[in-house]
């Protein structure tokens, strides 16, 4: 009997280490149920029976409920090489990750903070997709993995304070209620205020932006704020490039315009629609000339330019830049020794914040002007109500 007894053990004993053998590594996403605010966090895990030395991954959410801000590598790839490409598609984040250990205990891969779109609660679940783990020979590792639900509710008390969150910049004296025009730069540029779209807090829908465009949430949001209206009332160009003197309008309008000197360039027409801005950022230091007499507003703006003047906007509001530069992975962008050296350190700043992005090849392109559809996105990400 005794000996019986002994077998069934010793069978039991080797059925449990076949099914904990046979247990497959998990890469999940735990449920999330958050009440307010404008951003989502969601963490990245994998489970304890881990086992690999590199992967990768993609993130698929709901681009009409979510925009990627910012993400963070977990503990587990501190010694790791993280590419991660915030826009590799419209609805779809881009991961990879190699180093030279195994990793063998479960944790945080990545951490991603996501914009909310709108102020409607919703439910929505966020699916890992195609994913592959290697070990130390790049051969696959079998994985399996789980999508995660968000549940976001709005909130229904009083609107909070402003500050600092998560690396992003948030304007401290924001003007509510905004009523503004977006005059744009040509012939009759003055004379634009009347015929165009005015701010009254409802969107107002354009004929060239498709609730499939990428950009349609980010255009929505900067209308219906303030912040860019159209071109015209029934387009808003988002194609268009943008001037140096219509970002730092936009800007200035994000700081709740405050009253402010002129300044000294001499290529400023006195009682143009941008003579305030210009004024607002050159007296702070948020922008310098293309020479000590010249601004050259009516240029087209480059992405490091614009990268530039948000850095320089940032310590303007009192953040501790330093931070974030410290935490900024340029794996994921293949051009980033195309940014001058001058751009260098704001670009840095503006990959860490997930300000800027690169395109869908993981490309910054520095020196290609931003477009009207590129700033509104920026300009959603460094802004908070």
């Amino acid at each position: 009997m005794k000996r019986i007894i002994s077998i069934l053990t010793l069978i039991l004993v080797l059925f449990s280490i076949t099914v904990f053998a046979d247990e497959l590594p998990t890469v999940f996403i735990d449920d999330t149920e958050i009440t307010g605010g404008d951003s989502i966090t969601i963490s990245i895990s994998v489970s304890e029976n881990a086992g690999f030395y590199g992967g990768s991954m993609n993130l698929v959410y709901d681009k009409d409920r979510l925009s990627p801000k910012s993400f963070n590598t977990g503990e587990l790839l501190n010694d790791f090489i993280a590419n991660v490409n915030l826009n590799y598609a419209e609805d779809t984040i881009r991961f990879s990750w190699a180093g030279t250990d195994e990793i063998t205990s479960g944790g945080v891969l990545f951490d991603v903070t996501f914009e909310v779109i709108g102020a409607e609660s919703f439910e929505t679940d966020i699916a890992i997709d195609k994913l592959k783990l290697g070990d130390a020979d790049g051969e696959k590792i079998e994985a399996t993995s789980k999508s995660g639900h968000i549940k976001y509710l709005k909130e229904t008390s009083s609107p909070g304070t402003t500050g600092y969150h998560s690396g992003s910049i948030v304007p401290q004296n924001t003007k509510q209620d905004v009523q503004v025009t977006e005059i744009e730069n040509n012939e009759n540029s003055e004379n634009q205020a009347d015929d165009a779209v005015k701010d009254d807090g409802k969107y107002v829908s354009f004929s060239d932006v498709k609730q499939t465009d990428w950009f349609y949430g980010y255009v929505k949001t900067v209308q219906e704020k303030g912040l860019m209206m159209g071109v015209s009332e029934t387009d808003f160009a988002p194609n268009a490039k943008l001037t140096r003197a219509m970002f730092v309008t936009i800007l200035y309008r994000m700081a709740g315009e405050p009253e402010t000197d002129t300044s000294a360039f001499t290529d400023i027409e006195t009682g143009s629609w941008y003579e305030k801005a210009v004024g607002w950022a050159s007296v702070n230091g948020i922008i310098q000339g293309v020479s000590n007499t010249e601004f050259a507003p009516n240029t087209d703006i480059t992405r490091e330019q614009m990268a530039t003047i948000i850095f320089r906007y940032a310590k303007y509001q009192g953040f501790d830049t330093k931070v974030a530069i410290e935490d900024t992975n340029t794996h994921s962008h293949d051009d980033i020794s195309d940014v001058s050296d001058w751009a260098a350190e704001a670009m840095q700043y503006c990959i860490a914040a997930g300000i800027i992005n690169g395109d869908e090849n993981g490309n910054l392109l520095p020196q290609n002007n931003a477009t009207r559809a590129e700033t509104a996105a920026v300009i959603i990400r460094i802004y908070k109500e």
